[in-house]
């Protein structure tokens, strides 16, 4: 391709102009870009051109100053004429005001073999954003550029150019269709940011009304100064509105100034972006003009086309100039300067206002080569160290507002907030204060804090706290405050003074914390924690008491003689009063002391970590004993002492109660007044050890370290894992596993053995709810007679989905004691789709008879037997009868202790059909 550039002189030198030098190409488009408002002038022009090539497409916009290779002009006509051997030209022409279907205006024009588009188009009378959107939507990947039609920046009336015809709204756009063609498109903008980050939030496309929550023209001001907005668009030119557009810098010139303060920009905005004030560094913008140039050279070019903002002109004078040198030395170059450039590169479609686009094109794929480096002479570089300094002193401020706002909202988002002024008005109050509250903003904002106030906050309360913040300090204290409907509610408050430069106070800002919970909590916990009757706390706060109280304590515990005799022979309302004398007594006599009422006629004393084998405690005790033994109340005209019994007990607090009641009950047996007893006392070390495990336990539960471990059962057939059996296992504080034989009895005696089932159904089913495995879980006589055992397990069942993958094992050598109510138990989870598998076969009574009516789907061989197959003969004997046995009946069998190779041959010749052992898989805490 080739690219010539002429300035219209006269038909006679156009027509010359033409004869010599348009010749021999195979498609022609010509660019026509007038500076002059004679239309009758450009008329004749295109007349001229289509007379003279008839088969050229021209066309071209009215221009602020028109760009001959390295020239810029203005009120002269430049056309400029593209020679193709491969590229076809084709014309449009759009309404913008009508262009609703995408698809039908894309493939009007836009083919396979587009590879550019360039478009002019008329920004006076509409926005052509909305167009461009709708192009860049249908077609993301198009190469666009062009720029909006302008008239020697008198915004007053513009036209377009379609062959011979003269345009005066819409688009007019030039498609270029090739196989060879290459076509880049780029940019040149070296505004930089300046100052603070704000935020457009009232916008109607290209008209801005509010910046910051703040009248546009109003923020030009505040920032600008007052006479900024006097001869708009040039007296606020330098300083436009700059955005990032998918990674893409986008400056907006304000045209106008509306009588509602609005901003009229050369392109648009959306409600919510991102804005900053612009200034232009020149020193930046010679090093980014030289990247352009580099970049461009990067490419095959043979022909510019520049489309320019006339604003850069304006403002940036003779560095337009050499800007437009710098290009023309990569390749021959033409264009206009506009009101606006248009530009897409696999982008979204944008308006760039003071930039300067280039669509560079090539049918060969030659570099282009730069002779000479051009230079500029640079007069100073203040803008540089200006806006170096504004925007490192913004960068600070701003890190500072974004740490503030994120401070504020981490605060508004946890806390309730408010501001009052220096009278105690409310000013501000955020969203949680109206929450809690039950006041709208509306309602609070003038009012005091009165509004809220409790009755049963007193004056002194108040004096204190305005005494405090009056004199600069911060009050922390806890108010009881009534919401709207008269409902309470309790606050953790502090109150900050603000302070200004001359450290006088201007306002006070309190933050709060919903306690109410908490205090009703407390209310609650301490309602539970004391006795009705005595007022003193009771037994669960003495338990409570040791639970946080780590470590060896000594407890005496008193019990009231015949205590009963008291209420038979005198009434209750006579057994309370004693009740209520004997801990007013003890309460005054042990006054340094814990008190508490454990049970109906029994009251305790807790020597927090002191040992009553020291003289101080002993004594101490004694003293209180000889005391109450002095004690005597009139019971209808009856003078009569109090007698009691007293253990006391030294030790860890897991086992100090039990310890005081085995004291007490000693001392009753003996007929002692007091028993002092202590670890070593303990009547077998059997006692101890119960004692210990059973606490063991219970700890574990509390703590969620009763674990499963899973075991696999496997298919004889294939030799593959295809069930597991779910483990019970405790997990010691010191990390060890403990199996079920160290502790599964004393649950039982302890009364814990549901509460480990449970866990064992939840945390079974929650492992293998969402597998392919079946999974069997141990089931006791117990569990089948627990209602709320076999509930769970009942819920979990419909909760999961699962049930065709559960088994449950029924332990066969506890024996069945209630056949019926077990028979209705394994019909309901058979219903559900369970298996019934009967564990530890071969041992315990064996009863086929029941088997036969327990209609089970599994038989678990006895592992005693199994481990002695290949020893026994009785053993084989045993395990090939019960085999025969359950095929007879269609049950399946599994084989435990499966611990090596021989054993697990031997059983798959008997006929056995899943093993399980440590030959296959060792319990573990995962599957």
């Amino acid at each position: 391709m080739k690219l010539l550039n002429y300035t219209y002189q006269d038909n006679t030198s156009l027509e010359e102009f033409i004869t010599n030098n348009i010749t021999n190409y195979c498609y022609l488009m010509i660019q026509v870009f007038s500076g002059t408002d004679n239309i009758d002038l450009i008329k004749n022009v295109l007349k001229q051109l289509k007379l003279l090539l008839p088969d050229a497409k021209i066309i071209g916009a009215s221009s602020s100053g028109e760009i001959n290779q390295d020239t810029i002009t203005q009120n002269e006509i430049v056309i400029s004429f593209s020679m193709f051997k491969d590229t076809k030209i084709k014309l449009f022409h759009f309404d913008t005001t009508n262009y609703k279907d995408i698809k039908t205006l894309t493939n009007s024009f836009i083919k396979d073999e587009t590879k550019a588009v360039i478009a002019f188009a008329n920004s006076l009378t509409h926005s052509v954003e909305p167009f461009l959107d709708t192009l860049s939507m249908a077609c993301p990947n198009m190469v666009l550029a062009g720029g909006n039609a302008s008239d020697n920046d008198k915004f007053e009336s513009v036209y377009l150019i379609k062959d011979d015809e003269i345009l005066y709204d819409g688009i007019v756009i030039a498609t270029l269709n090739s196989k060879i063609l290459k076509a880049y498109v780029n940019y040149s903008f070296e505004w930089v940011a300046l100052g603070k980050e704000m935020v457009i939030t009232k916008a109607d496309g290209n008209r801005v009304y509010e910046i910051d929550g703040i009248r546009a023209d109003k923020i030009y001001t505040k920032y600008l100064g007052v006479d900024v907005l006097s001869n708009l668009p040039w007296s606020i030119a330098d300083f436009p509105l700059i955005k990032s557009v998918d990674n893409t810098k986008v400056g907006r010139i304000a045209l106008r100034k509306n009588s509602d303060g609005s901003i009229l920009y050369a392109g648009s905005f959306k409600e919510g972006e991102k804005v900053r004030f612009a200034i232009n560094n020149i020193e930046e913008s010679i090093n980014q003009s030289l990247l352009f140039q580099k970049q461009l050279a990067q490419n095959p070019v043979q022909a510019n086309y520049i489309y320019s903002c006339s604003a850069r002109r304006a403002l940036l004078q003779d560095y337009l100039d050499y800007e437009i040198n710098l290009i023309n030395d990569v390749a021959p170059s033409t264009g206009f300067l506009t009101f606006g450039g248009l530009y897409q590169n696999y982008s979204k479609s944008q308006v760039l206002n003071v930039t300067t686009i280039t669509l560079s094109l090539s049918e060969i794929d030659e570099l282009p080569a730069i002779s000479t480096q051009r230079e500029y002479s640079l007069k100073n570089h203040t803008i540089k160290v200006l806006t170096q300094l504004v925007n490192e002193t913004q960068k600070e401020l701003d890190d500072s507002v974004k740490f503030l706002n994120q401070y504020k909202i981490a605060l508004d988002s946890n806390s309730i907030v408010s501001k009052t002024d220096k009278r105690g008005r409310i000013t501000y109050v955020n969203e949680e204060f109206c929450k809690i509250s039950g006041y709208k903003e509306a309602e609070l904002i003038g009012k005091d804090h009165n509004i809220l106030r409790h009755p049963d906050n007193s004056k002194e309360f108040f004096k204190q706290m305005w005494d405090t913040i009056t004199h600069k300090q911060i009050w922390r204290g806890i108010f009881k405050n009534l919401s709207k409907d008269g409902s309470t509610y309790y606050v953790k408050s502090a109150i900050v003074p603000i302070l200004d430069e001359h450290n006088k106070i201007v306002e006070y800002i309190a933050t709060r914390t919903d306690v109410t919970e908490l205090i009703q909590k407390e209310q609650i916990i301490k309602e539970q924690y004391t006795d009705d009757l005595t007022k003193l706390d009771n037994r669960t706060a003495l338990i409570s008491r040791l639970k946080h109280s780590k470590g060896l304590h000594t407890l005496v515990l008193f019990n009231l003689a015949r205590f009963s005799d008291f209420n038979n022979y005198f009434g209750y309302d006579y057994g309370d009063k004693i009740l209520i004398f004997f801990a007013q007594n003890l309460s005054s006599i042990a006054k340094d002391y814990q008190i508490f009422r454990t049970s109906g006629d029994e009251f305790a004393i807790l020597f927090e970590k002191q040992n009553y084998s020291s003289c101080m405690v002993k004594d101490t005790i004694n003293e209180i004993i000889k005391s109450l033994e002095k004690l005597n109340i009139d019971i209808e005209s009856i003078s009569t002492n109090i007698p009691f019994s007293c253990g006391v007990a030294y030790g860890p607090h897991e086992v100090l109660y039990k310890l005081a009641n085995m004291a007490i009950k000693e001392a009753k047996k003996s007929n002692e007044s007091i028993i002092f007893y202590n670890e070593s006392d303990l009547e077998n070390e059997s006692i101890k050890t119960n004692i210990e495990t059973i606490n063991k336990v219970r700890v574990a539960i509390e703590e969620d370290r009763i674990i499963p471990f899973f075991q696999g059962i496997v298919n004889n057939q294939t030799g593959k894992i295809e069930k597991y059996e779910c483990l019970i296992r405790l997990k010691d504080i010191d990390g060890k596993i403990l199996s079920p034989f160290f502790f599964l009895e004393h649950a039982k005696k302890a009364k814990l053995y549901e509460k480990l089932t449970a866990i064992m159904i939840k945390k079974s089913f929650l492992t293998f709810a969402n597998t392919d495995f079946e999974f069997s879980i141990n089931f006791s006589m117990q569990d089948i007679s627990s209602k709320e055992i076999k509930q769970l397990l009942f819920d979990y069942l419909h909760k999961y989905k699962c049930a065709n993958r559960v088994v449950l094992e029924i332990v066969e050598s506890e024996g069945i004691n209630n056949i019926d109510e077990t028979l209705a138990f394994f019909k309901d989870v058979k219903d559900m789709g369970c298996k019934i598998a009967i564990d530890d076969f071969g041992t315990g009574y064996s009863n086929f008879e029941y088997l036969i009516k327990l209609n089970a789907d599994y038989l678990k061989i006895d592992g005693s037997l199994i481990k002695n197959i290949l020893d026994q003969k009785d053993s084989c004997s045993v395990v090939l009868t019960i085999v025969e046995f359950a095929k007879k009946l269609g049950l399946k069998t599994i084989a435990e202790f499966v611990e090596n190779e021989k054993i697990y041959q031997a059983l798959k010749n008997m006929g056995v059909d899943y093993s399980q052992g440590y030959h296959f898989s060792v319990p573990k805490g995962s599957i």
